[in-house]
């Protein structure tokens, strides 16, 4: 029947929610309902437990038992893209979850689930939390490795690291200021002012952080 969990726990330092998925398969039966409405039943009790993001980092993860794109799915014997269409789902979570809760799917672009048929990457991550705290955090998602002893899906890993990769950072932002210590204070200021001054765009394009004191 495909089930749920959320954990919410509050502290000193903030609040944080963890909302865990297994959705319904194809292989379970509905009296007088379809998979579709199945998949949207879950998914609308779900969204009504997400709280703002301005009050809570939320985390949301799982087996969805759809695709997000046509890429995502590949046919073992016909060695092609499976023809199977799983936008209604997409549009589905979109409406409920996605920028209206501010939800944002973690990059990770492996398969992570294998049957005799299909190849298919039906486990993913999302997270809550606002691009302007990301500038010195560096965040991931990856899967690991199979063991079909125990599941026809690989676990999925999601981390957070304080500082930023060895590698240098592609885009607008030079590297220099970023490596110093006063950095994410720096983030912070010009931010806030950014917010005070209500300009709304990017702040890595719209502010120089050297200027900060």
């Amino acid at each position: 029947m495909g089930e749920a969990l959320t954990l919410q726990l509050s502290g000193t330092r903030g609040n944080l929610d963890i909302h865990s998925i297994y959705a319904p398969t194809g292989n379970q039966r509905y009296p007088g309902m379809s998979l579709f409405a199945r998949l949207v039943e879950v998914r609308t009790k779900i969204s009504y437990l997400v709280r703002p993001s301005s009050s809570v980092l939320t985390l949301i993860g799982g087996d969805f038992n759809y695709v997000t794109r046509i890429e995502d799915r590949f046919s073992m014997s016909s060695a092609s893209w499976s023809r199977v269409d799983d936008s209604r789902d997409e549009g589905h979570w979109n409406e409920v979850m996605g920028s209206n809760k501010d939800l944002h799917e973690l990059h990770q672009p492996m398969a992570t689930h294998e049957d005799a048929h299909v190849r298919s990457r039906l486990d993913r991550i999302y997270i809550s939390q606002h691009l302007s705290n990301q500038l010195d955090v560096s965040l991931g998602c990856a899967p690991l490795e199979w063991d079909r002893t125990l599941s026809n899906h690989r676990p999925v890993i999601f981390f957070r690291r304080k500082g930023m990769p060895k590698t240098p950072r592609a885009g607008s932002l030079p590297t220099g200021p970023i490596k110093l210590n006063s950095w994410p204070s720096k983030v912070y200021l010009a931010y806030e002012e950014l917010l005070r001054n209500k300009a709304w765009g990017n702040p890595c394009s719209a502010y120089s952080f050297s200027s900060v004191p």
